[in-house]
C-alpha cells in the first residue's frame, strides 16, 4: 500500500527531525527538503525500525507497486546517504543488504554506527605510560595495541581501528567522547608501570551510554610473561561483553630485548612520516633477528616496508630493487608461524603498483574483507582498487562500511572524500574534506588535494588562503608544493601551452608521482588529445607505469572525478585507458565502470576500447 505523506506523523531519527507531509528534514540549524518519492523510501526503511525492506516492498511502499528499474531504487537510496553525508552529526546511515533491500540504522550517543541491536563495539583506547621515564610510553602503547589485536583475532567482537581509538588522549578519554566521536558502546582503557623487568598493568572496561564499569583487573608479570597476560586481559573483556575467546599461536619463549625493539618498530610504523617507517623497518629487522619465531614482528616488518614504498616521495632509481618480493617474503614468514597474523594479512592491500590491474583482479576474487577479521584496513584498501577501476558505487560502500569501524582513519576519509565526489556529492565531499583539513592541517596530502579542488572550481579565496606564506610555513606542504603551484598556475591562467604542460610533468616526475594528474589538468584547457599528442612528442610514455601507490598520488581515480567529466567524453578517452592497462582490465573481467555511461560519442564506449586497445597493441 502507498505510504501517504499527508497522513504521516513527525518523527525523530538521531537528532534529525522528520516531517513527512513537508518533505523536509530538519537538523540543529538547518533544514532540507526531499522530493515525494525519496521521502516515501525514508519513511518506509524508518518505519521498519531497522529491519531489512525489500526492493519489492520499497517498489509497493512507494511506488504503488508500479515496475521501475532498480536504478529509480538506487537514486533514492544515493538521494538518503547524501542526506546522511550532509547531516553532520550523521544520526543515521543506510545499510545494503546484497542482493535484497536496505535498512535504516540511527546512530545515536553511544550507539555504534556499524553493529546491529545489542552488538557491542569496542574502542581500545591507549594505555597511559606510568613508567618514571616518559619515553617508555611505546611500552605502554604497544601493549594496548598487543590487546586490540589480541581481540580481534581471538573473537567475533567488532573493535575499532587503532587510527581512530589512540586519538582520544588526555581530556578526549572519556566515555561520552568515545560515544560521540566513535560510536562505540565499550571503551577498553588502562595504565601501564614498567619498572626494570617488571610490568603492572591495570586495564578496566566501561559501557559508554551508562559510563558505568563492567570489569577491571590489575595484573603483575615479567616481560617473558606478557603475551599470557595480554591474553587473559583479552578473554576477560570478551568474556565480559558475553563474546567467546580462541586463544592465538604466540611464542613461549619471549627475549625481551627483542619485544621491546618490536614495540618501538611497531609504534613509529603508524606515524605517517617515510624516515619513521624507514626506522622502523631497522628496528624490526633487529627484533626479528633475535627473536625469528616471532609472527607478530615479521608481520610489522612486512607492514613497515610496505609502508615505507607508499609513503616515499622521491623516485626511485632507474634499475633499483623493487621491494615488493621482500615484503611478500617477510609476511609469508609470518603467516607460516602464525595464519591469524594481523598485519601479515593486510599486506596484498598495502602498497603495489599504482597500475597493476592484473592484481586487482586477484584482490576482487580473493576473500572479502568481511573475511579478514574485524578491522577497517581491508574494506578501505579493497575499496581504493575497486575504485581505481571506476566501480565508483561498490568503492563507496567499502569505505562506509570502514569508518563504522575507523571513523577517524586518515586514509580511508582521504579515499571516501574522492568516491563522494565521484558518485555527484561533491558538496558532501568538500565538506567532509574542509573537517579533515580542519582536525589534521599539518597532514599534506589532505590540503594538496583542497587545493587542486578549490583550483579547478576556481575558488580562488579557499586555494589563496592555503598557499599563504603563513599557511604554508606553519603548515608546509613538503616534496609536493612544487607540483601543487604548478597545478595552481595552469588552472588560474587557463594555460594550454606546451611549456605549461612542462612545467606540471616536470613537477610531478621530480617527486617521483606518476604523471597522471597533472596531464589532466592540463587537458582540461587542452583537450585529451592535444595533451597526449605533446607527451608523444616528447617522446615519454603517458604516465610511469611503474610508479608505487601512495597517499598522494592516487592515479587512475582521478579520471572519475568530476572535474574531468568533459575529458570522458572525448575520443581520446579510450586511448588513454587503454595506454594505463585499465581497457585490458574491463575487457577480461567483463566488468564496465559507471563511467562507461558518459561516452557521448556515437561510438559504444566499450567498442571504443576495443579499437583503443587493437592500436596499442599494434604500437
Amino acid at each position: 500500500m502507498l505510504i501517504d505523506l499527508k497522513s504521516e506523523p513527525n518523527f525523530q531519527i538521531g537528532r534529525l527531525t522528520v516531517s513527512p507531509s513537508a518533505c523536509r528534514v530538519a537538523g540543529a540549524s538547518n533544514a532540507r527538503a526531499l522530493q515525494p518519492r525519496v521521502m516515501q523510501v525514508l519513511v518506509a526503511l524508518a518505519q521498519a525500525g531497522g529491519e531489512v525492506v525489500t526492493r519489492e516492498r520499497l517498489i509497493e511502499l512507494a511506488w504503488n507497486g508500479v515496475v521501475v528499474g532498480d536504478d529509480a531504487i538506487t537514486r533514492a537510496i544515493g538521494q538518503l546517504r547524501r542526506l546522511a553525508e550532509w547531516d553532520e552529526a550523521r544520526s543515521f546511515e543506510i545499510r545494503t543488504v546484497s542482493s535484497i533491500g536496505y535498512a535504516l540504522a540511527p546512530i545515536g550517543p553511544g550507539t555504534p554506527g556499524s553493529a546491529g541491536a545489542g552488538e557491542p563495539l569496542l574502542a581500545v583506547l591507549a594505555f597511559d605510560n606510568l613508567s618514571d621515564d616518559p619515553a617508555l610510553r611505546f611500552v605502554s602503547e604497544g601493549l594496548s595495541e598487543d590487546i586490540l589485536q589480541t581481540i580481534v583475532r581471538g573473537s567475533p567482537v567488532r573493535v575499532i581501528g587503532r587510527s581512530s581509538s589512540f586519538q582520544l588522549r588526555g581530556e578526549l578519554k572519556t566515555a561520552k567522547e568515545v560515544a560521540r566521536e566513535l560510536r562505540a558502546t565499550h571503551m577498553l582503557d588502562g595504565a601501564v608501570r614498567r619498572m626494570g623487568d617488571q610490568v603492572r598493568i591495570t586495564a578496566h572496561l566501561m559501557e559508554t551510554a551508562s559510563q558505568t564499569t563492567v570489569w577491571s583487573e590489575r595484573f603483575e608479570c615479567r616481560t617473558s610473561e606478557i603475551f599470557d597476560v595480554q591474553d587473559r586481559i583479552a578473554e576477560q573483556v570478551v568474556a565480559a561483553l558475553n563474546r567467546t575467546f580462541a586463544k592465538g599461536q604466540r611464542p613461549t619463549d619471549i627475549d625481551p630485548a627483542a619485544y621491546d625493539l618490536y614495540l618501538r618498530g611497531a609504534e613509529l610504523s603508524r606515524d605517517i612520516r617515510l624516515e619513521s617507517q624507514r626506522h622502523a623497518v631497522a628496528l624490526l629487522e633487529a627484533a626479528t633477528q633475535r627473536m625469528p619465531n616471532f609472527a607478530d614482528a615479521w608481520g610489522e616488518l612486512a607492514l613497515a616496508r610496505a609502508q615505507a614504498e607508499f609513503m616515499r616521495f622521491e623516485p626511485r632509481a632507474a634499475g633499483g630493487p623493487n621491494p615488493r618480493p621482500v615484503i611478500e617474503a617477510d609476511a609469508a614468514r609470518a603467516r607460516a608461524l602464525d595464519p591469524a597474523c594481523a598485519p601479515a594479512q593486510l599486506i596484498p592491500f598495502v602498497g603495489g603498483a599504482l597500475f597493476d590491474f592484473a592484481d586487482h583482479r586477484r584482490r576482487f576474487e580473493g576473500p572479502r574483507p568481511s573475511k579478514l577479521g574485524t578491522t577497517a584496513s581491508p574494506d578501505v584498501s579493497l575499496g581504493v582498487q575497486l575504485f581505481e577501476v571506476g566501480r565508483v558505487a561498490e568503492a563507496l560502500e567499502h569505505f562506509r562500511q570502514a569508518e563504522q569501524l575507523d571513523p577517524l582513519f586518515q586514509i580511508q576519509i582521504f579515499y571516501h572524500c574522492h568516491a563522494l565526489a565521484a558518485s555527484g556529492q561533491l558538496e558532501a565531499a568538500i565538506a567532509k574534506l574542509d573537517r579533515a583539513l580542519a582536525r589534521w592541517p599539518q597532514i599534506p596530502f589532505f590540503a594538496a588535494t583542497r587545493i587542486g579542488w578549490a583550483a579547478m572550481l576556481g575558488d580562488w579565496e579557499t586555494a589563496d588562503e592555503l598557499t599563504s606564506p603563513a599557511r604554508l610555513a606553519q603548515y608546509p606542504l613538503g616534496p609536493r608544493a612544487s607540483e601543487v603551484a604548478a597545478s595552481m598556475d595552469a588552472c588560474r591562467n587557463q594555460d594550454a601551452s606546451p611549456a605549461a604542460f612542462r612545467r606540471l610533468r616536470d613537477a610531478a616526475f621530480q617527486v617521483g608521482s606518476s604523471g597522471l594528474e597533472p596531464l589532466l589538468v592540463h587537458a582540461r584547457h587542452a583537450g585529451l588529445a592535444k595533451t597526449l599528442e605533446l607527451a608523444a612528442s616528447a617522446g615519454e610514455p603517458v604516465v610511469d607505469l611503474t610508479a608505487p601507490r601512495r597517499p598522494d598520488d592516487i592515479g587512475s581515480v582521478l579520471l572519475f572525478l568530476p572535474f574531468f567529466a568533459d575529458l570522458r567524453g572525448e575520443m581520446a578517452f579510450p586511448a588513454l585507458c587503454a595506454q594505463l592497462g585499465l581497457a585490458d582490465h574491463w575487457r577480461t573481467t567483463g566488468v564496465w565502470p559507471t563511467c562507461a555511461d558518459e561516452f557521448t560519442t556515437a561510438a559504444s564506449f566499450q567498442s571504443a576500447c576495443e579499437k583503443a586497445l587493437a592500436a596499442h597493441d599494434g604500437i
